[in-house]
């Protein structure tokens, strides 16, 4: 998959639950758990501000290395937050479980993608 649709899917997915979390937090707690909703606001607001950066990021035509390395790792701190918060029980329903694990199984691939190119970048 070329690197910028990678980019185009992860500004749908960031926008998407950043906009659920941002605004409907109340909402988005009780349906996945225990996490207070000032905190899911925050997360939401957060990454809404990835997204742009992310979409931002899309419409150059070259390829940063380092903006790269930095979309992996903001996904690899997704997927382990997610992790941790089903593993201490902020995120304690099942259905809140089932999705928090899917997101976090598509950012992941959006993780190596953006390591992909990464290490392709610094050969080109």
């Amino acid at each position: 998959m070329r690197i910028i649709a990678v980019k185009r899917l992860n500004v749908l997915a960031a926008g998407a639950s950043g906009a659920a979390l941002a605004l409907f937090p109340e909402a988005t707690s009780r349906w996945i758990g225990t996490v207070p909703p000032d905190v899911l606001r925050a997360i939401g607001i957060v990454t809404l501000l990835y997204g742009a950066h992310v979409l931002a990021s899309s419409l150059r035509t070259r390829e940063v290395r380092g903006e790269l390395l930095w979309f992996a790792a903001c996904d690899a701190g997704w997927v382990v937050v997610t992790a941790a918060a089903i593993l201490i029980g902020a995120i304690s329903t099942a259905w809140g479980a089932v999705a928090a694990i899917a997101l976090a199984a598509v950012v992941a691939t959006f993780g190596v993608f953006y390591r992909r190119e990464a290490r392709r970048t610094a050969h080109a």
